[in-house]
């Protein structure tokens, strides 16, 4: 085993560098934790509320009480630091997983779940609904048309479609929501996940 100093033990943001066996012991917890989470539809953890002639997606209290595990920009005093502890949290860090007819078909992680839920099913350009985009862009790669070579935004099956297949997504998809707060459990966590469930919508490939 490698001594290390203790400076060694923290990286350059103060987070402590756990072990790999250590790491990967934690992780494998959170994944058969994860195999075994409530699933919710987007009506359930949202609830549309007419707001000035428009409809908003507010959260279900009742749900994400129960899941807050971190402070969103907004908690922040102006020199950064936490507010009260006792404030009431208002943002999940962690894991999502996506399930198509009771297949789990996405993992994705965020420090802003409930922000990052809404962009999925509701958002209308290619950075807010990045899965919806991913979906349509196969498409029209396996269709006829070939691969397609142009602006993301300008995508002819996500401008046409994009509404559409969200009111699916809506309707037929469930969510699992996996409250962690330690980034290297966060991010080794998700790979393991999407092995572990086979999503067909993951890749890591880098850009």
């Amino acid at each position: 085993m490698i001594n290390l100093e203790k400076e060694q033990l923290l990286n350059y943001a103060y987070e402590e560098i756990p072990s790999r066996a250590e790491l990967i012991d934690k992780c494998n917890l959170w994944v058969e934790k994860a195999l075994n989470l409530p699933k919710y539809s987007f009506s359930e953890l949202f609830k549309e509320v007419p707001i000035k002639g428009k409809t908003e997606n507010h959260r279900n209290l009742a749900i994400w009480g129960e899941l807050y595990n971190n402070w969103s920009k907004e908690s922040y005093d102006a020199e950064g630091s936490p507010l009260h502890l006792n404030k009431p949290k208002n943002e999940v860090k962690g894991i999502y997983i996506f399930y198509e007819n009771g297949t789990p078909v996405y993992t994705g992680i965020s420090r802003k779940i409930v922000q990052r839920l809404r962009n999925h099913f509701t958002g209308t350009t290619h950075f807010q609904a990045t899965l919806a985009y991913l979906i349509l862009r196969d498409q029209h790669d396996k269709s006829p048309n070939g691969l397609y070579k142009e602006k993301r935004e300008k995508l002819p099956e996500f401008i046409n479609h994009r509404p559409t297949l969200q009111e699916q997504m809506k309707k037929d998809w469930k969510i699992a929501i996996l409250p962690i707060s330690c980034n290297y459990e966060l991010y080794v966590t998700e790979v393991l996940l999407a092995c572990e469930l086979r999503t067909k919508w993951n890749s890591f490939e880098t850009h």
